[in-house]
């Protein structure tokens, strides 16, 4: 099967607040910052794995939100066993064979090999908690950042957003792939304080029971949506666990044939040196406080203002949405990763 995964970085369960920093072999920076707030316990984990590959893809890394709902048990489950069953696919052992960049740029041979390493991740890791929990799921959103491309594989409505300098013809690419998506940047210039220098870029897509794709998927799969909830309960329309709304079956089973689906939906963006800031990776509790261009201004605050840790910008954005939950009785909790590609170019 090749050589061993780098060790994960798994976050541990906390009452309060946990902050992580670090650097992959890349250069590439991260700093991460999840908080509780005042809920009973803590149903978000993540995960970094700084090098997917001890040889061959030490300049690949892979970083994962799990939002737990109805109990912690999927989120933490997920975040543990990941990278050995990504390990495990057939498709990753073919990926990390690879032995050129260009053979793992190739829309099939390679991006292809990879976004189906990381679709039979998701759907494994779904079967193994089949069996093994009662109640409750989470959300996964896995992103993979390659020396070319940002890879992102989401079910569920945390959401991964990129920052761009703003430059005439910037190149995007779609992933190759039936769940691909396509994506359009947003321009923030009119948030305070960002000019017209910047966009963002939404890397991912909320899969709410409202979104008029789900929601038709929902009616053949033989649920329904009613108050923006599957089946009048649940917020979300992908998740891994929400075994009420699944169907296993050992014949021809297909995801997407389930009322709540683990089954990811993908989006391949190229990377450009010259205009690739930053990424955010949040869950929910982030995204329904603040909007993508928001979020971002508020990062370029905290970078431009203060310094250049990643870990603070997480937690001034933490912060900002925390101060705007009060009114909220049950604040979501939080988690949010930023990717800071090169901080010197953050003006």
């Amino acid at each position: 099967m090749g050589n061993e995964l780098s060790t994960a970085i798994v976050a541990p369960l906390s009452k309060d607040k946990v902050t992580i920093s670090g650097t992959n072999h890349a250069g590439l920076q991260y700093g991460i910052a999840s908080m509780q707030g005042r809920r009973e316990y803590m149903e978000d984990s993540h995960v970094v794995i700084e090098s997917l590959n001890s040889s061959s893809l030490t300049d690949t890394s892979l970083f994962a939100v799990f939002d737990g709902h109805g109990s912690c048990f999927c989120a933490r489950y997920a975040s543990q066993v990941i990278s050995r069953v990504l390990q495990s696919t057939d498709e990753f052992a073919s990926y990390e064979r690879l032995e050129t960049q260009s053979e793992r740029d190739d829309p099939v041979g390679g991006l292809g090999l990879l976004m189906k390493a990381i679709r039979n991740t998701f759907l494994t890791i779904d079967k193994e908690l089949f069996g093994n929990v009662e109640k409750g799921g989470c959300t996964a959103l896995v992103v993979v950042i390659t020396p070319t491309h940002i890879v992102t594989a989401n079910a569920g409505d945390s959401r991964v957003v990129l920052a761009k300098k703003r430059r005439k013809n910037v190149c995007h690419q779609n992933g190759n792939d039936s769940n691909s998506k396509s994506t359009d940047p947003v321009d923030i210039s009119s948030n305070r304080g960002t000019g017209s220098k910047h966009k963002a870029m939404p890397l991912s897509f909320d899969h709410k029971p409202m979104d008029t794709r789900e929601a038709s998927r929902i009616k053949k799969a033989g649920g329904f949506v009613r108050g923006g909830r599957v089946n009048g309960k649940l917020g979300v329309s992908r998740s891994l666990g929400d075994f009420k709304y699944k169907t296993f079956s050992p014949y021809d089973y297909d995801p997407l044939n389930d009322i709540v689906t683990a089954l990811p939906e993908f989006v391949v963006t190229k990377r450009d040196n010259d205009i690739d800031e930053f990424i955010v990776l949040g869950s929910d509790g982030i995204w329904d406080i603040v909007s993508n261009g928001e979020c971002s201004e508020i990062v370029y605050n905290s970078l431009r203002i203060k310094d250049s840790d990643p870990t603070t910008a997480c937690e001034d954005v933490s912060a900002c949405c925390h101060l705007n939950q009060v009114m909220f009785i049950t604040p979501s909790l939080m988690t949010m990763f930023l990717l800071l590609f090169s901080p010197m170019q953050i003006v």
